[in-house]
């Protein structure tokens, strides 16, 4: 027995199938910090690696009080070394710190005397000023000045509860922008003075603290990043209602609770309910979760027994009180007859998130439910409402194909161009991904908005995105099963010859998106730019996406943080397409993945199938903390083969 922290062997074996192909992204990889550590520090942190395993083996052979003595020994160095320390040498030293804390552990469980094993400290920036910690002081600002709406509850469809939901932003964009404070949504908001609410006010002092934080690069130092922040700081929730536990389907249901019940609620009940600030009677019912929470009476469905459900009771109106809707008229006997049935079945859900709003719950059950036919006809009458939004004052064009539905204010003749190239690249992608000729790139067809002016485009986003598109987009892809799109800005530079590449990656991305529900978009976007890769002529548009990738790796601070969304979107779409590449070297069970993924409509479980691990373990497996040694050798090797 060791102290060496125990390692999947399936997930080792898989690595060392594809390192040799993944020397090009190491080559790209390294993160490091401005003050890299030198290489005394490095031999100092391989010396004590190699004094824990002595430890280990004094340890195995029951030398108990020999063991201590040099993990004790080890972690005064250890001390030594990290004070003051920058963040390569952080970064380098929490693996040590790892193996230490599982070895002081087992001696103290031994019955050894160790002293108290010290975290690692927060490490020191290129300037010299010490890195905010968000456990010990950016948690305690959240959670006294945000706590209330935003920590303990998600008032507007936003939560801070945890790290993890607040770099998660606001309906898909970021609301803490790593490294840069004055494009930051949180640091916006507070000084405009739009929040706090509530009488709650961030003093200068704080404000200050929440800028640093983000300019050191908005970094978690906790050991769960999904832990709650009230339980960081200390601070004790104030008790909540017991939410009855979300039952999934068993498969014997006769009523469908997203196809047949939330319609009704969103339709009839989305007047008083589904306002998050003004629910009639504390009852908000946006998304499953609330729903079933119940409102200030308590719960208002018991699952199993519809008689006792006060729901059930108020639609009715056999409690003596006004039916339910009072405005729009009481349910139809057979909608409130199915809405019993789906109670007494149990009440379970079968959307995909119980936190997703119900309109979209509904949306896309509907959409999942009807055919490749009345799918592309339902997103074309969404895709021309959409446009209207945007470009109420602009007639536009509309040219339908095969495969895909075109709008534009260009003119017919240019929109055709656009769509013969689409047409012309869909049985290259189709062999790329391995779908049948016979089966459809994307149900319901690709709607493909083509804008002349970039105001206009950047309306799309603003408009039907909720967002602000970067100003160096040309083109970019939207899918969630309700929709599927490209946006191409045609003029001001770029017109469909220099639009090729990207648009191909964009179709590409599309139809591996269509492939499952949860498939990331970090991995749809990677094999977009690897299929594209392969099929379009275009050199220099190539090199320039591998020298782009080459930025974007090297703007992350960890190597799982293009999963993470902790860097830009497009920046994790190259990093995306750097692993998908190495992925891809060993195609047959790259394609085994692809195969498991539209069979089973499961993305992560079909790659813990093909490789034997979660995205994240084989990532930070392969490039985690690399031997600068074997580093070196890995791309000499590269360049001779």
């Amino acid at each position: 027995m060791t102290f060496q922290q125990p390692r999947n062997r399936a997930l080792a074996v898989m690595a060392g199938m594809i390192v040799g192909s993944a020397v090009a992204f190491c080559a790209l990889a390294p993160v490091m910090a401005q003050a890299p550590a030198t290489s005394k520090q490095k031999q100092q942190i391989r010396r004590m690696d190699a004094g824990i395993s002595r430890a280990g083996r004094l340890f195995q052979n029951k030398k108990y009080a020999e063991s201590a003595k040099l993990i004790q020994q080890i972690q005064t160095e250890l001390v030594e070394l990290t004070r003051d320390a920058g963040e390569s040498l952080i970064e380098l030293a929490k693996p040590l710190h790892e193996r230490l804390t599982t070895a002081h552990r087992m001696l103290v469980d031994a019955g050894q005397q160790l002293p108290a094993l010290k975290p690692l400290p927060p490490p020191k920036t290129e300037s010299g000023e010490s890195m905010v910690s968000f456990t010990k002081s950016i948690a305690s600002v959240l959670n006294a000045k945000c706590g209330n709406c935003h920590v303990r509850r998600s008032r507007g469809n936003f939560s801070m509860a945890s790290y993890q939901s607040l770099m998660s932003g606001l309906q898909g964009a970021p609301v803490v922008v790593p490294k840069k404070p004055d494009e930051s949504y949180l640091i916006e908001v507070i000084e405009s003075g739009d929040m706090p609410q509530g009488g709650q006010t961030v003093t200068d002092d704080e404000l200050k603290l929440l800028k640093q934080w983000i300019a050191q690069g908005a970094r978690f130092d906790g050991d769960a990043a999904d832990a709650n922040l009230a339980t960081l700081v200390g601070a004790t929730e104030p008790p909540r209602p017991a939410t009855p536990e979300i039952a999934r389907p068993r498969g014997n249901e006769t009523v469908s609770f997203s196809l047949d019940v939330a319609p009704v609620l969103v339709d009839r009940c989305n007047g008083c309910h589904f306002e998050p600030q003004n629910a009639r009677g504390g009852f908000n019912m946006t998304v499953f979760r609330q729903l079933m929470q119940g409102g200030d009476s308590g719960p208002v469905i018991s699952p199993g027994s519809a008689a006792d459900s006060l729901m059930v009771q108020h639609l009715k109106g056999s409690d003596g009180k006004r039916i339910m809707p009072p405005t729009r008229g009481p349910l139809e006997p057979e909608i409130i007859e199915k809405i019993e049935t789906w109670i007494n079945e149990g009440a379970r859900f079968d959307g995909r998130q119980a936190n997703m709003n119900l309109r979209n719950v509904s949306a896309i059950a509907k959409a999942e439910s009807a055919s490749h036919e009345q799918l592309a006809i339902d997103r074309q009458a969404a895709a021309a409402r959409q446009w209207k939004m945007v470009m109420s004052d602009i007639e536009s064009h509309e040219i339908a194909s095969d495969n895909f539905l075109l709008l534009g204010a260009a003119d017919a003749k240019t929109l055709k161009r656009y769509g013969d190239f689409a047409e012309s690249m869909v049985s290259k992608i189709k062999s790329e991904l391995k779908i049948g000729k016979n089966d459809r790139l994307v149900k319901g067809k690709i709607s493909l908005f083509i804008f002349e002016r970039r105001y206009d485009y950047n309306e799309f986003g603003k408009m039907i995105e909720g967002r602000d598109l970067p100003k160096s987009w040309r083109s970019h892809w939207g899918y969630d099963t309700v929709n599927a799109y490209a946006a191409i800005l045609n003029g001001e530079s770029q017109s469909l010859d220099s639009a090729k590449p990207q648009l191909t990656q964009r179709i590409a991305a599309l139809a591996v998106a269509n492939l499952a529900a949860d498939v990331p978009p970090w991995f749809a976007n990677g094999v977009g730019y690897a299929v594209a890769e392969r099929i379009v002529d275009d050199n220099e548009v190539v090199k320039q996406w591998r020298n782009d990738t080459q930025r974007a790796v090297q703007s992350m601070q960890r190597p799982t943080d293009f999963v993470e969304n902790r860097i830009p979107e497009d920046d994790a779409a190259l990093v995306g397409y750097a692993f998908v590449k190495m992925l891809m070297e060993n195609r047959r069970q790259f394609n085994k993945l692809l195969r498991a993924v539209r069979e089973s409509g499961d993305f992560n479980a079909s790659f813990v199938d093909a490789y034997t691990a979660e995205p994240a373990e084989l990532i930070n497996a392969m490039f985690g903390t690399p031997n600068p040694q074997n580093r070196r050798r890995s791309r000499g090797g590269n360049r001779r083969r």
